[in-house]
């Protein structure tokens, strides 16, 4: 490209905002005639009516899920916070007037006008934010009230036509220890969110408790602008491209995972969540890494593919479909924005002709690239381009998930306080089960998070013992059949299992765990 047309896009641009829906499409154009894909590279621009917009496609399926299943609390999402030190509480609350006024989203509603729902912004919206001193009870006595206290604030409901989807609390348990949580509705939020909003509230508490302005910069766009912007692009050709992938890749492939479950699945979905708690030994880390350098493969790669080995085993089906939750934060304007921006990503691998493990890695490795390659499809437009047959006793083309985390939890930096993150709850999820792992320092742990209205918790913990066994034979043979890895106390399939009910050695954490 040369130098003085390389200038012209770099200044039209800028300008993109203001051009016109004409001018825009020969920018397009101009672009694509340069081998330049205009979805990756042209700005969000900013919506003009900045008191309403469209919901995003995450939106959309969470608010006609939560509309036709009222009531649960299920898209709860909290977070948790320890802090020792002296808390100032009017700094604290700043902080979150702060946070609410940068963000749109926090301030936005979803209301249903001329039968579509909308994203409807306040002006101006104060958080719920209440004080609970708990200081002066006995010991005691304290945690069970402290517990209390953050599960009725985690479990209490928002109303999402009304708006204000942020709730905190801080509880004071002595003068320099301090238990916060916020809660906020998966509408307005996500993992990345989480992580930001946390880190936003260290950087304005330091400001503030000096007596500083902010030093944070002002947003470029809000989230409205995105979701406006996304459906713009809906009928891309780009996105039509990405389209006929996901078709031709899912083609043929069940639209239901039969696993075995104690409980029949009721006739509506439900969403009791119930999870189990597990951490790896150090070697089995360091093995599953070792096998990930000699294959070239990631840690994800190794672990989902075991993963759906598990499932093939219990299933007896060929083609294991596993949702996996992406950032969808592709764009630069989105990375410091508060938001649902999350998309759910289709792995479908294919397990016939009992591959080795090393083989199916290759497969696993294979369609892990072309799904992050092609994630700009929403999973809504995948489910509207395939009509899947609707069944209200199960999610539309996967029912079970998997999710390594990856979003980065930094401590923020609060003046004279010292920070640690604590669980509060259960993870939101919707889905029959949902395998959810962290790697930090070298070390492997994780949930499952399950629904309790299908499964046994003694069902969950055997999935759990035979998924652990599936790597550790897997890491040390690697050529080994899927269909000789030995499950302890089974047959092939779950169909001929023993009734194995070891329980879990790992303890859950609430609020106060170690």
């Amino acid at each position: 490209m040369s130098s003085s047309l390389s200038a012209s896009l770099s200044k039209s641009l800028k300008q993109v905002g203001q051009l016109s829906a004409e001018k825009r499409k020969l920018l397009e154009a101009l672009l694509k005639e340069q081998g330049i894909d205009p979805l990756q590279v042209l700005p969000i621009p900013r919506r003009r009516d900045s008191r309403s917009g469209p919901l995003s496609f995450a939106q959309q399926r969470l608010w006609l899920v939560e509309r036709f299943t009222p009531g649960g609390g299920f898209y709860n999402i909290p977070s948790g916070m320890r802090f020792e030190g002296r808390v100032n509480v009017l700094t604290v609350e700043q902080t979150l007037n702060e946070i609410v006024r940068r963000h749109e989203i926090l301030r936005t509603a979803i209301q249903v006008i001329d039968g579509q729902p909308l994203q409807i912004i306040e002006t101006e919206l104060r958080p719920d934010f209440s004080y609970v001193d708990l200081s002066t009870l006995d010991e005691s006595v304290k945690k069970t009230v402290a517990e209390r206290v953050i599960r009725e604030q985690t479990q209490k409901l928002f109303d999402p036509s009304r708006g204000s989807m942020l709730r905190a609390t801080l509880v004071a348990l002595g003068p320099s220890d301090h238990l916060m949580v916020i809660i906020l509705h998966h509408l307005v939020t996500d993992a990345w969110s989480n992580s930001l909003l946390i880190s936003e509230m260290g950087q304005l508490y330091q400001s503030f408790r000096q007596g500083l302005p902010s030093a944070l910069p002002e947003l470029p766009v809000q989230y409205a602008d995105y979701a406006e912007w996304q459906r713009q692009w809906e009928q891309h050709e780009t996105l039509d491209a990405q389209l006929h992938y996901w078709t031709t890749q899912l083609a043929g492939a069940p639209r239901r995972l039969e696993l075995p479950t104690d409980h029949p699945h009721p006739p509506f979905r439900t969403f009791r969540r119930e999870h189990r708690a597990f951490t790896w030994p150090l070697e089995l880390s360091t093995a599953i890494n070792a096998l990930g350098r000699t294959e070239n493969v990631t840690l994800f790669m190794i672990l989902l593919a075991a993963y759906q080995v598990l499932l093939h085993r219990y299933t007896g089906q060929g083609r294991i479909s596993v949702g996996s939750p992406v950032a969808n934060r592709r764009r630069s304007e989105t990375r410091s924005l508060i938001g649902c921006f999350i998309n759910i990503v289709v792995l479908c691998t294919d397990l016939q002709g009992n591959p080795t493990f090393r083989e199916l890695l290759q497969r696993v490795r294979e369609v892990t690239l072309g799904a992050y390659a092609h994630q700009d499809v929403h999973f809504e437009q995948l489910v509207k381009a395939l009509q899947p047959e609707r069944d209200p006793t199960h999610t539309p083309l996967v029912q079970a998930t998997f999710t390594l985390q990856n979003v980065p939890l930094e401590s923020p930096q609060m003046s004279g306080l010292t920070f640690r993150p604590v669980d509060v709850g259960i993870p939101a999820v919707e889905h029959d089960m949902s395998l959810i792992m962290d790697s930090r320092e070298n070390i492997l742990s994780g949930v499952l998070v399950y629904n309790s209205d299908l499964f046994e918790a003694g069902t969950i913990d055997r999935m759990l013992i035979h998924l652990r066994a599936t790597l550790e034979q897997a890491t040390s043979d690697p050529d080994i059949a899927i269909l000789r890895i030995d499950l302890p106390g089974s047959s092939a399939t779950a169909g001929g299992e023993q009734n194995n009910r070891q329980t879990s050695d790992e303890a859950e954490e609430f609020v106060f765990g170690t």
